[in-house]
């Protein structure tokens, strides 16, 4: 089975998920911010496995997640679909374990022999980038083809302080808040809404009164 597809058709933002070109950007946006927000991480563990059928890698990666978990260990781990239809996997860990212990966890918990690599992490947006293919990676993106129902990330053990869901309605409560407080100085400047909030990330031509900036 073709696990990644060649042709992703354009799709919309909240349907499709990995699989189309829009359904990713949009997924990809929304798990770089939890990302972002539940940093910081210590290690980059990159897993790289042997070509096996989709049957034989669900078990296999069933068992190495149970070996994981029963380590302690809190990733996050994201799947990644080569053009050689082979799987690869990105792990962010939060560890106290040195590089020789924590390839030690992880070389436990694999069923056969796998390509291991561990790094310190130097600079977290960048990686994060890079795992979602977002700006300048964008072109390396590799899609989900229709049929897989692999998902496209996950955790083990207990990375995060929220989840996905939890940390989506907190930053739109908090966007609907931004929204309503600049909507009077849009309209006393006349500018389109979107550009003020702009000015809350980069310079503006206009300056805003230090009262809605604090």
């Amino acid at each position: 089975m073709q696990l990644y597809n060649p042709e992703p058709s354009l799709g919309k933002q909240r349907q499709g998920g990995w699989k189309t070109i829009l359904g990713y950007a949009y997924q990809a946006k929304w798990y770089k911010s939890l990302l972002m927000s539940n940093r910081p991480y210590d290690w980059h563990v990159i897993l790289i496995l042997p070509s096996m059928s989709l049957e034989e890698h669900q078990v296999y990666w069933r068992v190495m997640s149970k070996r994981l978990t029963q380590s302690r260990l809190n990733l996050v781990w994201i799947r990644e679909i080569t053009l050689e239809n082979r799987l690869h996997y990105h792990c962010l860990v939060k560890s106290s374990l040195s590089k020789e212990n924590l390839r030690k966890c992880f070389e436990a918990a694999t069923p056969s022999e796998i390509t291991l690599r561990v790094s310190p992490i130097d600079s977290e947006i960048g990686l994060i980038e890079y795992l979602l293919k977002l700006g300048k990676f964008k072109r390396k993106r590799v899609y989900f083809s229709k049929e897989s129902t692999l998902n496209k990330h996950g955790v083990i053990g207990h990375p995060f302080s929220v989840s996905l869901k939890e940390h989506r309605q907190k930053v739109i409560c908090r966007e609907r808040r931004m929204t309503a407080a600049l909507a009077p100085w849009a309209e006393y400047f006349n500018v389109p809404l979107a550009e003020l909030r702009c000015a809350f990330h980069k310079p503006m031509k206009i300056k805003l009164p230090e009262s809605i900036l604090q």
